[in-house]
């Protein structure tokens, strides 16, 4: 979890609610990314497996969807993923 915060803590400074409107992150997987985003950027998952989708809706306490990224209704349209 280190690792995913300091990957994304040279970015998370441009996240910010009148820049970003929404995140999308498909490939989601446990929700390590999910949970290293800041609170106030509004953030979905999309994960293919329901077990990782289930642990990552646990993990991050954010919305995830199960299903394929590419085909899956995103229930959004995000202005970063």
């Amino acid at each position: 979890m280190d690792i995913v915060r300091r990957a994304l803590s040279a970015d998370t400074s441009r996240l910010r609610p009148s820049v970003i409107a929404s995140v999308c992150y498909g490939c989601c997987g446990n929700g390590h990314f999910l949970m290293a985003l800041p609170d106030h950027v509004p953030a979905t998952g999309i994960e293919l497996d329901p077990a990782w989708a289930e642990e990552a809706r646990r993990n991050s306490g954010r919305e995830v969807i199960t299903g394929d990224a590419l085909s899956c209704d995103w229930g959004c349209t995000p202005t970063a993923i």
